[in-house]
């Protein structure tokens, strides 16, 4: 990845991972990257869809598939400089490359590590299209700050309420210090895309803790789709 700021979303993708699972596998092929992974207790399912030609250079053989400890992705994805560009590249099979270099400079790279490839094999689910009573758009930041205060408030859990009819979303919690208190986001002005089946009333609840796992990817989209079945 040779320009800064897709490097950028890069290691922001993936340095996220470690906050879900400790082991990630991630495929190869001539279409390009692909990664699915579920957090521990298997509720929160994560698919990452890279074509090839999002990358700079992209060269893949013969498919394949490598596992690796997203820990120690996390460490070497937080050395990197906010305007270099990396390169990756499987050594023998068992050991991935990670270098980068400098904006505008050619090798040799500033930075070099090898990371082992682990012996393992997760499986991945066969996810089939669905449709969707209900779909928002919001910008990824203004949905990550609605999130974040909510959050801030208390309460584990978050409640969005949507009428198709009034075209309003909202999302409260209740306090956690207190089960009468109570906090509301009107994050109606905030949608950029409302589409819900007609006169649909709907609410429904959430873990606040996996709303928080899914907007911490906030810097890897301008926006964020919630569809709700």
């Amino acid at each position: 990845v040779h320009d800064a700021a897709r490097a950028e979303e890069f290691s922001s993708m993936l340095q996220e991972l470690r906050n879900l699972v400790d082991v990630v596998e991630i495929q190869f092929d001539d279409k390009g990257m692909y990664l699915q992974t579920m957090d521990s207790s298997h509720v929160l399912l994560l698919e990452i869809v890279l074509p090839h030609y999002w990358f700079d250079v992209y060269e893949v053989p013969t498919p394949i598939c490598i596992a690796l400890q997203t820990g120690l992705l996390q460490k070497i994805f937080k050395i990197r400089e906010k305007n270099m560009w990396l390169d990756w590249k499987v050594a023998d099979n068992d050991v991935l490359m990670v270098k980068y270099y400098d904006k505008g400079c050619c090798p040799p790279p500033k930075y070099e590590f090898a990371l082992p490839l682990l012996d393992v094999s997760l499986g991945m689910l066969n996810i089939p299209e669905q449709d969707h009573d209900v779909q928002l758009k919001f910008k990824s930041s203004v949905f990550a700050e609605c999130i974040d205060k909510l959050n801030k408030f208390g309460g584990d859990t978050v409640i969005f309420k949507i009428a198709e009819l009034q075209s309003s979303v909202l999302m409260y919690t209740s306090g956690a210090l207190m089960e009468s208190s109570t906090m509301t986001v009107d994050a109606t002005r905030d949608t950029e895309e409302f589409l819900v089946t007609a006169g649909l009333d709907l609410s429904i609840s959430v873990s606040l803790k996996y709303m928080k796992d899914i907007v911490s990817f906030q810097r890897i989209a301008d926006c964020i789709t919630l569809g709700i079945t």
